[in-house]
C-alpha cells in the first residue's frame, strides 16, 4: 500500500498502471537475463568463448598460436625498435650494397657508387609451402636493432604424405608459446637479412617448431631464376659434403643503358623438409651475390622484354637510399660509407649529432641555440678507438660538453679543444669520469669541439681561425635573444605618457579652468 500510494504520487508516466505493469515485466526480463547470462559462463568457464575451446574447428587455433609467438613484440614496439609491416607496406632490408624485398622475393644490387639499384630477374629467397594446411596466420616485424625482418606463420596443418624426415636432434622449444596455446600448430619462424660485416652476403634463417603429434610436410621452392625467358642460368656445384647452386646472368640495363654480370651463390635445400613430432629444425640459406663490372650491351646483351618494375613505394625508399649515401659522401664519409652498413649507420649518427669528419680532425659543429636538450652519443669510430661525445646540463641550465674514450688496441693519443682552440689541447683518456669542456661560441660560428690525434694540428687552429669574439653560451644566448622589440616598450611609454597628459588635464580643468572654485576661501565669506 505504501509503495502504492508513492507511485501515484509521481507525476508523468508512472502514476498510470499500464506504466507500472511494462516497468515491471521489463525488471522481470533483466533478471531473467542475467541468471541466464550467469550460467552460461560457468559451463563455459569465461565470457569469451574461441571455437577451438569448445571443441569446435576453426581457424582460431593459428590465431592463439600466433598471439603468443608474438606477445614479445608488443615491448619492443613501444620503446621504438620494432615496427610491424602490415599490408602494403615495403618490407626491406639493405646494407648499403644490396636491399632485399621480402614481400615481393627480390633482390636489388648497386653495381656501383653513382649508379641506381637494379633488379635481376632472380628469386632469392626459399618459400616453404604447406602441403596440407587447415588454417594460417602470420605477422611480420622489422627489428631495427638487430637489422633484420622476421616474418612468423603458424600453421595447422593435416596429415602428410609418405616421405623421408627432417629434423633438428631434440625436443621441440617452441619460443613464446605459453602451455596449450597452439598446441596442434606448427610454429615457422623466418628472419630476413642483409649480412653487415659481409656486404655480398644475405642470409635467410629457418626455425620450425613441431610440437604436435603429427609429421609436419613442407615443399621448398627456390632460390631459383625469374619466371621464362629466365636470363639466369644455374649450375650444380659441390665442396665437400655440401652443395649450393650457382647462378649467373645479367641485370636489367641502367638508365645509362650499362648493363651488369650478376653472379649469385646459394645453398641448395631438398625438395621437401618434413619435421618429425616434437622436434626442432633450424636451417640457415646463405645466398653470396657479386656484381662484375658492366659490358656494351649493343654488342653482348640478348635483347628481350624489359624486367617488370617495382612498386613505386619501393622506389622511393631505394631512391631515398642512395641520396643518403651521396649526402655521406660529400661531408666527409666516404670512407664510411665504403665499409657498408655499420658505417653508413655511424655517418648517419655522425650527422644527427653534428658531427663531422674532416681531413685532420673530428669537429661537433652543433648548433648553439638548440643545445638546451641532453643526449649523448657512444661508440664513435675514430681512428682505432671509440668516442663518446654527451652534451649535458649544469645545475643552473648551462650546456657543457661531456668527451671519454673508448681505446681498442693499441693505444693512440687524443687530443681535444674547445671552440676558438685558445687554450691548451687537452689529451684524452679512457678515466671513467672522462673530460668537460664548456660550451663557447665563436663570431663567426665555428665548431664548439675539435678532436684530433695531430696536436701540432689543434695548435694551429687558434691562429687561421681568425675570430672576431669568443663569447659563453649565455652571453651569445643574451644577444641572440635581446627581450622585447623596440615597438612594444615605445608603445607602452607612449600609453604611459598619454595617461599622464590627460590626468594633468583633469586637475588644471578643475581648480584653473572656467567657473573653477578657488582653492583657499576666507572665513569672511558667507557661503562657508
Amino acid at each position: 500500500m505504501w509503495l502504492q500510494q508513492r507511485l501515484k504520487g509521481l507525476p508523468g508516466l508512472l502514476s498510470s498502471s499500464w506504466a507500472r505493469r511494462l516497468l515491471c515485466l521489463l525488471g522481470l526480463l533483466l533478471l531473467l537475463l542475467w541468471f541466464g547470462g550467469s550460467g552460461a559462463r560457468r559451463a563455459a568457464g569465461g565470457l569469451h568463448l574461441l571455437p577451438w575451446s569448445r571443441g569446435e574447428p576453426g581457424a582460431a587455433e593459428p590465431s592463439a598460436c600466433l598471439e603468443a609467438a608474438t606477445r614479445a613484440w608488443r615491448g619492443l614496439r613501444e620503446r621504438g625498435e620494432a615496427v610491424p609491416l602490415g599490408p602494403g607496406v615495403p618490407a626491406l632490408v639493405a646494407n648499403g650494397f644490396l636491399a632485399l624485398d621480402v614481400a615481393a622475393n627480390r633482390l636489388w644490387v648497386t653495381p656501383g657508387e653513382r649508379e641506381p639499384a637494379v633488379a635481376p630477374d632472380f628469386v632469392p629467397f626459399v618459400q616453404l609451402r604447406p602441403l596440407s594446411a587447415l588454417a594460417e596466420a602470420g605477422e611480420a616485424v622489422l627489428l631495427l636493432r638487430e637489422g633484420l625482418l622476421r616474418r612468423v606463420r603458424c600453421l595447422q596443418l593435416g596429415s602428410p604424405g609418405p616421405g623421408p624426415v627432417a629434423a633438428g636432434p631434440g625436443p621441440a622449444s617452441v619460443s613464446g608459446l605459453a602451455a596449450g596455446s597452439g598446441r596442434d600448430c606448427v610454429l615457422l619462424q623466418e628472419d630476413f637479412l642483409a649480412h653487415r660485416g659481409r656486404p655480398h652476403v644475405y642470409l635467410q634463417r629457418i626455425q620450425l617448431n613441431n610440437p604436435t603429434e603429427r609429421v609436419a610436410a613442407l615443399q621448398t621452392v627456390g632460390p631459383t631464376a625469374g619466371p621464362a625467358p629466365k636470363a639466369f642460368t644455374s649450375t650444380l656445384e659441390k665442396v665437400g659434403d655440401h652443395q649450393f647452386l650457382l647462378y649467373s646472368g645479367r641485370s636489367p640495363p641502367t638508365p645509362t643503358g650499362l648493363v651488369h654480370l650478376v653472379v649469385v651463390a646459394a645453398k641448395k635445400l631438398v625438395n621437401r623438409l618434413q619435421v618429425a613430432p616434437k622436434t626442432q629444425l633450424d636451417e640457415t640459406v646463405c645466398g653470396w651475390q657479386q656484381s662484375l663490372g658492366p659490358f656494351n650491351p649493343r654488342q653482348e646483351y640478348i635483347s628481350g622484354p624489359p624486367c617488370a618494375f617495382q612498386k613505386r613505394t619501393r622506389k622511393q625508399i631505394l631512391q631515398l637510399s642512395d641520396l643518403w649515401r651521396l649526402t655521406l659522401q660529400k661531408r666527409g664519409c666516404k670512407g664510411l660509407v665504403k665499409v657498408g652498413a655499420p658505417g653508413i649507420l655511424q655517418g648517419m649518427v655522425l650527422s644527427f649529432g653534428g658531427l663531422q669528419f674532416t681531413e685532420n680532425h673530428l669537429q661537433f659543429q652543433a648548433d648553439p641555440d638548440v643545445l638546451h636538450n641532453s643526449y649523448a652519443l657512444h661508440g664513435i669510430r675514430y681512428k682505432n678507438d671509440h668516442i663518446n661525445l654527451a652534451v649535458l646540463a649544469d645545475a643552473e641550465g648551462k650546456p657543457y660538453l661531456h668527451v671519454s674514450v673508448e681505446s681498442r688496441g693499441q693505444p693512440v693519443k687524443i687530443y681535444a679543444c674547445k671552440a676558438g682552440c685558445l687554450d691548451e689541447p687537452v689529451e684524452l683518456t679512457s678515466a671513467p669520469t672522462g673530460h668537460t669542456f664548456s660550451v663557447m661560441v665563436t663570431q663567426p660560428i665555428t665548431p664548439l669541439l675539435y678532436i684530433s690525434t695531430d696536436l701540432t694540428h689543434l695548435q694551429d687552429l687558434r691562429h687561421t681561425l681568425h675570430l672576431k669574439a669568443i663569447l659563453a653560451h649565455d652571453e651569445h644566448m643574451a644577444q641572440q635573444d635581446p627581450g622585447l622589440p623596440f615597438l612594444f616598450w615605445f608603445s607602452v611609454a607612449s600609453l604611459i605618457t598619454l595617461f599622464h597628459l590627460f590626468l594633468f588635464k583633469l586637475i588644471y580643468n578643475e581648480y584653473c579652468g572656467p567657473g573653477a572654485k578657488p582653492l583657499f576661501r576666507s572665513k569672511e565669506d558667507p557661503s562657508v
